[in-house]
């Protein structure tokens, strides 16, 4: 897929968060076996004690259970993975 194709999606919307987070793009790059399981594990450690800084226990969860240091370098990786696999 090239750039163009995947904007044009993208923009009309038939591209989501799932599609770009699969369970294969998941298995390889996280701990997770989907982007459900990553969302669990966020709401999971929200949920103890008093309210957490939401920004560091994200970035505690990709440090620790990712290749990637933040969302940002996950979504440009997603995108790269997506064209390269449709």
């Amino acid at each position: 897929m090239t750039k163009k194709e995947f904007e044009e999606k993208m923009e009309n919307e038939e591209i989501t968060t799932e599609d770009l987070l699969s369970s294969e793009f998941m298995k390889k790059y996280t701990s997770f076996f989907s982007y459900e399981d990553m969302e669990e594990e966020i709401s999971r450690r929200a949920g103890k004690g008093k309210k957490p800084d939401m920004d560091k226990l994200i970035q505690n969860i990709f440090r620790e259970k990712t290749t990637f240091t933040n969302m940002e370098d996950m979504k440009k990786k997603a995108i790269d993975f997506y064209m390269e696999n449709n």
